[in-house]
Protein backbone atom coordinates (compact mmCIF):
# COMPACT_ATOMS: atom_id res chain seq x y z
CA UNK A 1 0.00 0.00 0.00
CA UNK A 2 2.94 2.35 0.55
CA UNK A 3 3.85 2.14 -3.11
CA UNK A 4 0.29 2.95 -4.17
CA UNK A 5 0.31 5.96 -1.84
CA UNK A 6 3.66 7.11 -3.25
CA UNK A 7 2.36 6.82 -6.81
CA UNK A 8 -0.79 8.77 -5.95
CA UNK A 9 1.26 11.52 -4.30
CA UNK A 10 3.60 11.67 -7.31
CA UNK A 11 0.61 11.82 -9.68
CA UNK A 12 -0.93 14.65 -7.64
CA UNK A 13 2.38 16.54 -7.78
CA UNK A 14 2.55 15.98 -11.55
CA UNK A 15 -1.01 17.23 -11.96
CA UNK A 16 -0.11 20.48 -10.23
CA UNK A 17 3.09 21.00 -12.21
CA UNK A 18 2.36 19.61 -15.68
CA UNK A 19 -0.01 20.50 -18.48
CA UNK A 20 -0.30 17.07 -20.07
CA UNK A 21 -2.87 14.31 -20.21
CA UNK A 22 -3.70 12.20 -17.17
CA UNK A 23 -2.18 9.15 -18.86
CA UNK A 24 1.19 10.86 -19.13
CA UNK A 25 0.97 12.15 -15.55
CA UNK A 26 0.21 8.65 -14.22
CA UNK A 27 2.88 7.05 -16.37
CA UNK A 28 5.46 9.58 -15.18
CA UNK A 29 4.42 8.94 -11.56
CA UNK A 30 4.88 5.19 -12.08
CA UNK A 31 8.34 5.76 -13.55
CA UNK A 32 9.40 8.28 -10.89
CA UNK A 33 8.41 6.02 -8.01
CA UNK A 34 9.50 2.65 -9.37
CA UNK A 35 12.52 3.06 -11.67
CA UNK A 36 14.96 4.09 -8.89
CA UNK A 37 14.15 0.84 -7.04
CA UNK A 38 14.85 -1.50 -9.96
CA UNK A 39 18.03 -3.17 -11.08
CA UNK A 40 19.15 -2.49 -14.64
CA UNK A 41 17.83 -5.86 -15.83
CA UNK A 42 14.35 -5.14 -14.46
CA UNK A 43 13.83 -1.82 -16.21
CA UNK A 44 13.07 -3.25 -19.70
CA UNK A 45 10.49 -5.59 -18.14
CA UNK A 46 8.89 -2.67 -16.30
CA UNK A 47 8.79 -0.65 -19.52
CA UNK A 48 7.09 -3.55 -21.31
CA UNK A 49 4.49 -3.80 -18.54
CA UNK A 50 3.75 -0.07 -18.64
CA UNK A 51 3.58 -0.22 -22.45
CA UNK A 52 0.82 -2.84 -22.06
CA UNK A 53 -0.99 -0.76 -19.43
CA UNK A 54 -0.76 2.45 -21.46
CA UNK A 55 -0.91 1.34 -25.11
CA UNK A 56 0.24 3.92 -27.61
CA UNK A 57 1.33 6.29 -24.85
CA UNK A 58 4.94 7.39 -24.76
CA UNK A 59 6.59 9.32 -22.00
CA UNK A 60 8.13 12.56 -23.21
CA UNK A 61 11.67 13.38 -22.13
CA UNK A 62 11.37 15.44 -18.95
CA UNK A 63 14.67 17.18 -18.43
CA UNK A 64 15.48 18.51 -15.00
CA UNK A 65 17.56 21.44 -16.20
CA UNK A 66 18.01 23.11 -12.81
CA UNK A 67 19.15 19.86 -11.18
CA UNK A 68 21.54 19.06 -14.01
CA UNK A 69 23.03 22.57 -13.93
CA UNK A 70 23.43 22.36 -10.16
CA UNK A 71 25.21 19.01 -10.44
CA UNK A 72 27.56 20.36 -13.11
CA UNK A 73 28.32 23.46 -11.02
CA UNK A 74 29.04 21.33 -7.94
CA UNK A 75 31.30 19.04 -9.96
CA UNK A 76 33.20 22.06 -11.26
CA UNK A 77 33.58 23.48 -7.74
CA UNK A 78 34.91 20.15 -6.45
CA UNK A 79 37.13 19.76 -9.52
CA UNK A 80 35.34 16.56 -10.49
CA UNK A 81 34.85 15.78 -14.17
CA UNK A 82 31.13 15.61 -14.91
CA UNK A 83 29.76 12.99 -17.27
CA UNK A 84 26.98 13.63 -19.81
CA UNK A 85 25.22 10.30 -19.17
Amino acid sequence: MRTVNSILLAAAYNKLNMNTSEDVMCLKALYDVNIPKFLANDIPLFKDITRDLFPGQTLPDFKKVELENSIIDTCNEMKIISNDK
